[in-house]
């Protein structure tokens, strides 16, 4: 594991170790996670299904960039009068579909069952312990959780199996998520992220969703009490891709302030795979990375199969972590700082522990 520290205004040349743990003697173990909604499915319609339903949820994220270059061509061959005529009913189109959705839908989330089988899908955790772990959690006890997820990857597919795993095996526990708050008016984006139970990933958005105040799933009658994010937020988009595991969360303590003020413990979560699903082009420091990330827009120029947003067969494998302690005898910044370190520390130990048995025995996580 390695610890990147930027210097002010740029990013450093050299790297510094990160304190690791040395692996657990006993031997770590995936289990593979069964699509149980859909057994009654013969498997080679099942991964039909699965390939048709994510090539469609993949393009859906291509539904507004292709529209903005389709209109910017239509006024640069048309005019702007001349255009009205195509561009504004596209447009109008656009802006009904991304107020779509108002209250989160449980049926949604066993889609991505079929989705397991096709990225060979994989967690640390049995089934069994599973349902130990969910067993602390709110509405079990009144300990809120704060699922916290890296990679982001360019799309997070599989943030959408977290949804179907807990759901299948810790339905109470299924608490809300976060997205980046543009994702809230992107048409039929924000339709399925509503119906996953997403909130805009503001401070004031995720302290509320905590203590139970949750649009999408108040509007269904439930009280959610814990947080699932992908941690490193826009700019880990911007150092997705396949092969290289790097997680921005040095200068990151929102999350651990959030964690400390709501007294709701931190489960790291590692996934191998995460960004093995698309190549991207616009990585690193460069001038267009750091626009769209100073706007908080996620936007990358990527590609899968066939040079189309179809995704690679990445082997997905989800490692979670023991939940984190909250700091006692220590309050404020210094708090926070203490559990930022403590943080750093379980999501390299749980990389390094887990990486064999993930099938992933080469890979060294960055830590930026």
């Amino acid at each position: 594991v390695v610890h990147r520290s930027p210097p002010e205004g740029g990013e450093a040349d050299s790297l510094a170790p990160m304190p690791t743990a040395t692996p657990a003697d006993d031997a770590k173990t995936f289990h593979p996670c069964v699509p149980v909604d859909w057994l009654w499915m013969p498997r080679p319609l099942r991964l039909c299904v699965g390939w048709v339903t994510i090539v469609l949820f993949t393009m859906c994220f291509a539904i507004l960039p292709v529209s903005m270059l389709a209109s910017v061509v239509i006024i640069v061959r048309l005019g702007l009068l001349g255009s009205l005529s195509y561009v504004l009913p596209l447009w109008v189109v656009l802006f009904v579909l991304s107020r779509l959705g108002t209250r989160e839908r449980p049926e949604f989330r066993k889609f991505a069952q079929l989705w397991y089988e096709i990225f060979d899908f994989g967690c640390n955790l049995s089934p069994e312990e599973t349902v130990a772990l969910g067993s602390q959690a709110y509405p079990h006890t009144k300990q809120s959780m704060i699922i916290a997820m890296h990679p982001h990857g360019i799309i997070p597919i599989h943030s959408w199996l977290w949804a179907a795993y807990c759901d299948q095996h810790m339905p109470k526990v299924y608490g809300f998520g976060a997205v980046a708050s543009v994702v809230m008016h992107m048409p039929i984006i924000r339709t399925l992220t509503v119906w996953l139970t997403c909130v805009p990933a503001s401070y004031k958005h995720l302290k509320r969703g905590l203590e139970g105040d949750c649009p999408p799933a108040n509007n269904a009658g439930r009280k959610p009490g814990n947080l699932y994010i992908l941690a490193g937020g826009i700019a880990e988009v911007f150092t997705s891709t396949p092969g290289k595991d790097i997680i921005v969360y040095r200068g990151r303590k929102g999350l651990c302030r959030l964690s400390i003020e709501q007294q709701a413990k931190i489960i790291p979560v590692y996934v191998f795979g995460g960004t093995g699903f698309f190549h991207n082009l616009l990585t690193g420091e460069n001038i267009v990375s750091q626009m769209f990330r100073k706007m908080k827009l996620a936007v990358t120029m990527f590609w899968g199969q066939y040079l189309l947003p179809i995704p690679l067969p990445a082997k997905v494998k989800m490692a979670i972590g023991e939940p984190l302690e909250i700091p006692e005898g220590v309050s404020g910044e210094e708090a926070v700082e203490k559990l930022h370190a403590r943080y750093l520390e379980a999501m390299a130990r749980l990389f390094e522990e887990s990486k064999v048995a993930a099938g992933y025995p080469d890979a060294k996580l960055e830590i930026r």
